[in-house]
């Protein structure tokens, strides 16, 4: 062997001095810094997506982050569409107290589940539910709710015209006082399919009719 020793070769040592790619750094940069940026108007959705991405990652739009609600207003003033269609706050009482006060920046939502929120029929967030004009399902399962909390979130469209048109599936499953009176607050919405009432005092007898 001529006293030479032979070079190993170690792959994780060299998969660690890889340099990161510069896209990949300038994104984390952008990401942990939204407090600085005035607008992401004319970046692509692609880099904007990426963006948002690790920022969720970084828990920028977090209860306990005081910059959580500009940060996230700067992504729905120009993504509205590409950000946030869904929203799950299943058992999340103190999620719902935090997204009541960002729910004008949360306008494309399209479905939203609040189960297990304890909301009641006072809670001032059925009102701003329903308004959300692109809302298709809601998910209100076990919310202490009776046919008064029914009648106030369906006001703003019942009254005004102004909600969800295109509701499309409603739960309001194991809240034991909503009865078969509710549905009279749900016939304006003609696109209505599928209503869960199990547990509730709703007889199987009850039916909906829509009056388009």
């Amino acid at each position: 062997m001529n006293g030479k020793r032979l070079k190993t070769h170690d792959i994780s040592e060299e998969r660690q001095k890889t340099p990161k790619r510069l896209l990949s750094q300038c994104i984390h940069y952008v990401a942990d810094n939204l407090c600085y940026v005035d607008s992401f108007y004319g970046l692509p959705d692609l880099i904007a997506e990426q963006i948002f991405r690790k920022a969720e990652s970084l828990d920028k739009f977090d209860l306990d982050d005081k910059n959580s609600f500009r940060a996230l207003s700067i992504f729905t003033t120009v993504y509205e569409d590409l950000i946030i269609s869904s929203l799950n706050l299943c058992n999340q009482y103190l999620g719902v107290n935090f997204c009541q006060d960002r729910l004008n920046l949360l306008t494309s939502l399209r479905e939203i589940d609040l189960t297990g929120c304890r909301l009641g029929d006072e809670h001032d967030f059925l009102n701003d539910l329903g308004q959300l004009q692109r809302l298709e399902i809601l998910c209100l399962s076990d919310n202490s709710l009776s046919d008064k909390g029914i009648q106030r979130l369906t006001c703003p469209y019942r009254v005004c015209g102004q909600g969800p048109a295109g509701l499309t599936k409603l739960d309001v499953s194991d809240n034991w006082e909503v009865t078969g009176k509710c549905y009279k607050y749900l016939n304006p919405f003609c696109k209505l399919t599928v209503i869960d009432v199990t547990s509730t005092q709703v007889k199987v007898s009850s039916h909906l009719c829509i009056n388009c």
